[in-house]
């Protein structure tokens, strides 16, 4: 099942619970928003320019089950140098899986290839062999939103926490009902 065929089956599925409501008129949940919002990734080489690139990235350093941090971090602390229009490095949220079971999940792409810190295929003892980098195997598949850089500024502005932003329940949902939030700004009046 791919993310995008686990998405339209859950908010499906979890329209007629008696707990779900509708966040704004337009989405019922962050899973119906990436569902309407979202792409599909496509394996892509990289080119030598963008392999150069990302060896100015400290991916290495990433760590495990920390997607959020790891794709926010590296676009906030370690944004492109020289040509910007060369270099395009944004923040997705969405959904990744490896065959098995599509997870919410962050990742980074450049110039609309995926570049995922986090998660990667695995070797017979479980461990991570590499990172995703352009290429990925072809049980792996990412569907997502780009989220902009604004947004998760305000977000690590305002809960000092990284996380999902299009699944920001503790100010609202402000990607999906498009308000601001407006918690820290509150707290210093």
């Amino acid at each position: 099942m791919t993310p995008k065929e686990y998405l339209a089956w859950y908010v499906e599925a979890t329209k007629s619970l008696p707990m779900i409501h509708s966040i704004s008129p337009e989405y019922s949940s962050p899973s119906e928003y990436y569902l309407k919002n979202g792409s599909e990734f496509e394996s892509q080489s990289l080119t030598s320019d963008e392999k150069e690139y990302l060896k100015l990235l400290p991916i290495a350093e990433c760590l495990k089950k920390m997607c959020y941090q790891n794709a926010q971090r590296l676009l906030l602390f370690f944004p492109p140098r020289g040509d910007k229009k060369k270099m395009q490095l944004q923040y997705i949220e969405g959904y990744a899986t490896n065959g098995i079971l599509p997870v919410q999940h962050a990742w980074l792409s450049l110039n609309g290839k995926v570049v995922d810190p986090t998660f990667g295929p695995l070797d017979s003892l479980f461990r991570r062999k590499h990172r995703i980098l352009g290429e990925f195997p072809p049980n792996f598949k990412y569907f997502g939103v780009v989220v902009s850089e604004s947004h998760i500024r305000e977000f690590i502005f305002n809960h000092q926490i990284w996380s999902s932003i299009v699944d920001d329940f503790m100010c609202n949902y402000p990607l999906l009902t498009k308000k601001s939030c407006q918690k820290r700004s509150e707290q210093r009046k």
